[in-house]
C-alpha cells in the first residue's frame, strides 16, 4: 500500500471541499431556477388568492369593539397566533402586524 504524504492528504482534502461545494452550489441553481419556471403559477395563485381575500373582507361584519385592557403577553400572543395561521399555506411571505384590537 501506498503511504499518504502530507501534501498528498492536503490535495485530497482541497479536492474534495471543491467538490462538494461545487454540487451545492449547482443545487442552490438548480432550486433558484423553479422561481423563474412556475412564476406564471404562483402569480396566478396569488391573484385568485387576492380575490378569495377580498371576498372575505366584503363579506367580513364589523365586530363590537370592548374597553377590556389587555396585557402585553396576551397581545403578544394574539398577534403571533395569527401570524402562524396567516403564515401556515404560504411560509415564504412577510407579514405586518398593524394595529391590535380585542373583539368579543
Amino acid at each position: 500500500m501506498e503511504e499518504l504524504t502530507m501534501g498528498k492528504a492536503l490535495e485530497i482534502t482541497v479536492v474534495s471541499l471543491v467538490v462538494v461545494f461545487a454540487v451545492l452550489i449547482l443545487l442552490m441553481l438548480i432550486l433558484e431556477s423553479f422561481k423563474y419556471f412556475f412564476k406564471a403559477d404562483i402569480a396566478a395563485q396569488e391573484a385568485q388568492e387576492k380575490t378569495k381575500n377580498q371576498k372575505l373582507v366584503d363579506q367580513g361584519r364589523e365586530l363590537p369593539v370592548t374597553d377590556h385592557q389587555v396585557d402585553k403577553e396576551t397581545e403578544m400572543v394574539a398577534i403571533l397566533t395569527a401570524l402562524i395561521m396567516a403564515s401556515e399555506d404560504e411560509q415564504d411571505k412577510h407579514y405586518q402586524v398593524e394595529s391590535v384590537t380585542l373583539i368579543k
